[in-house]
This record gives C-alpha cells, sequence and structure tokens, in this order.
C-alpha cells in the first residue's frame, strides 16, 4: 500500500509533467494566433471585445513585467534560466509536501519557459492582452501571475494547519499535564 507522502509526492509529478506543457503550448498557440492575426504590423491594430473591457493587442515586450527593464533582453534571458533553475530545485524540495504547491510551481515554470522561448527565438516577448489601466500581457504571464497567487495560498493554508496541529497538541498538553492528582484514602489513625 502505498504512503500518504509518496501519494502526494506522486500526484505532484503528474500535476508538473501535465501542467507546465500545458501553460507552454497555450501560451505558443496563443502568441502564433497573435502573430498570424495581426503580423508585424500589429502594433497600429487593435481589437476590443466586451464594450472595450478587453482588447487584443500585439505588443513587442524587450523588457520584464509592466514594462520595466526595456532593452534588457540579454539580461533577462540569463535571469529567466536561473529563475527556471531555482524553481525546478524548489520544486524537488518542497512539492511533494501538497499537490498545491506542484501546481503553483508548474504554473510559475510553465509561464517562464513561454516567455523564455519568445526571448530566445524574437528577441522580445509578445504581449497581446489588454485590460484597462494595466500593461499588455500574455497566457504565460497568467500563468505566472496565478502561480504566485496559488503559491501564497499554499503557503497560508500549510501555516494554518501547523498552527491548528500546534494548537491541538498544546491543547492536549495542557489537559494530560492539568489532571489532578489521583487522590489516596487518608487514615485518621
Amino acid at each position: 500500500m502505498e504512503t500518504n507522502a509518496a501519494a502526494i509526492r506522486r500526484r505532484s509529478i503528474l500535476v508538473a509533467v501535465f501542467t507546465i506543457p500545458t501553460v507552454v503550448i497555450l501560451d505558443q498557440i496563443s502568441k502564433r494566433l497573435i502573430w498570424n492575426t495581426y503580423g508585424p504590423a500589429g502594433d497600429l491594430i487593435e481589437d476590443e471585445f466586451l464594450g472595450g473591457l478587453l482588447r487584443f493587442h500585439f505588443v513587442r515586450n524587450t523588457g520584464s513585467a509592466f514594462g520595466l527593464f526595456q532593452g534588457q533582453t540579454g539580461i533577462l534571458t540569463a535571469a529567466t534560466f536561473l529563475a527556471i533553475g531555482f524553481l525546478v530545485v524548489f520544486f524537488i524540495k518542497n512539492a511533494r509536501e501538497s499537490a498545491l504547491v506542484a501546481l503553483a510551481l508548474s504554473l510559475l515554470v510553465g509561464g517562464a519557459i513561454g516567455n523564455l522561448i519568445d526571448r530566445i527565438r524574437l528577441g522580445y516577448v509578445i504581449d497581446w492582452i489588454k485590460l484597462p489601466n494595466w500593461p499588455s500581457f500574455n497566457v504565460a504571464d497568467s500563468a505566472i501571475t496565478v502561480g504566485v497567487i496559488v503559491l501564497f495560498a499554499a503557503i497560508i493554508i500549510r501555516d494554518m494547519q501547523d498552527g491548528a496541529r500546534e494548537y491541538r497538541e498544546q491543547q492536549a498538553e495542557s489537559r494530560s499535564s492539568s489532571q489532578p492528582a489521583t487522590l489516596g484514602t487518608y487514615n485518621e489513625d
């Protein structure tokens, strides 16, 4: 019979094996569709959906999130390789404790790989989703954002479970130490 730790480890690996390629494939397919629809002149073309709430607009992002570090493709490519390496090591050490942590780390790795492919292949990242008052982004960026949120949620859940377990242990310990001593018989003779 499989132990609980072995089952969680197996689930975590399955989550990673499914999630990482799914994110990369969805990201690259969506970018290819945007490229084919808007092409290199896409900077000049924009389609609106949901009354302007959602816009599709081809953007060449030579920087990072929120348009930071524009023109630093080489540095960002190296940083992405380092980040992926760190996330893989972190996954190996920590994902086996929770399928939720495995999901979060897999989303982060898949998103990083999706954008890394663009940086290596094109020298920039294709961003194409635009919301009001928000910089353009893509599927990989969305996966990274959701991965961070899920990772924080997993950490909070783990800490709450650890706190509850510690509280139960303290309560059990205080109950056992506060039991009154057994009364002996008292003889007046």
